[in-house]
């Protein structure tokens, strides 16, 4: 089945390539640091992201949407959690030697709920 891979990108250059079937794999580098949407322009159903970061600390969340990223040095951090139809939402975490894990909820508003009033 021919696959049309299609990347929506603002600082990588983007490419739009034919994948033949006969033509498994097809290996592309980004190097700067941005979210690229991917899409097949012969099945419209087909899309994904390409999240391009410059730092070993990042994970993708596990099904209940948990993560854990091992290993971070003490410090302080600003911690982003970006969802394809919620956003992005940030928080300023501080790694200290030690302590043992440190615990940070995201949560996000229910879209379908108003906002609430200040």
């Amino acid at each position: 089945v021919l696959h049309n891979i299609h990347t929506f990108s603002t600082l990588n250059r983007p490419f739009n390539i034919a994948q033949p079937k006969a033509l498994k794999v097809i290996e592309k580098t980004f190097t700067i640091p941005e979210r690229i949407g991917v899409r097949c322009d012969v099945h419209g159903w087909m899309s994904s992201w390409v999240i391009v970061v410059d730092d070993d600390y990042n994970a993708v969340t596990d099904e209940a949407g948990r993560f854990e990223i091992p290993d971070i040095p003490p410090g302080g951090y600003t911690a982003t959690c970006w969802q394809e139809q919620l956003g992005e939402l940030s928080a300023e975490i501080v790694v200290d030697d030690g302590i043992g894990p440190v615990v940070h909820d995201f949560t996000y508003r229910d879209p379908a709920k108003p906002a609430p009033v200040n």
